[in-house]
């Protein structure tokens, strides 16, 4: 879902449909709770949206290891 083409309404279908392909085994997958991570507002972005699942940005985890 490259930046912000699956905000915009005409492509919502197609991205979850590439979502479904690609991320949603990954993400719903109970192996992998708390496991995740993604660097991408919008991969984060639609993981909460579809998926109600909500990934950390990499920097976020490495913040809560110093602090």
């Amino acid at each position: 879902m490259a930046g912000t083409y699956g905000h915009e309404s005409d492509n919502a279908q197609t991205s979850r449909k590439i979502y479904a392909l690609s991320w949603s085994q990954v993400v719903n997958n109970p192996a992998n709770a708390g496991k995740l991570t993604a660097t991408g507002y919008s991969c984060r972005s639609q993981t909460k949206r579809i998926d109600n699942v909500k990934l950390p940005h990499p920097v976020q985890i490495l913040l809560q290891q110093v602090v």
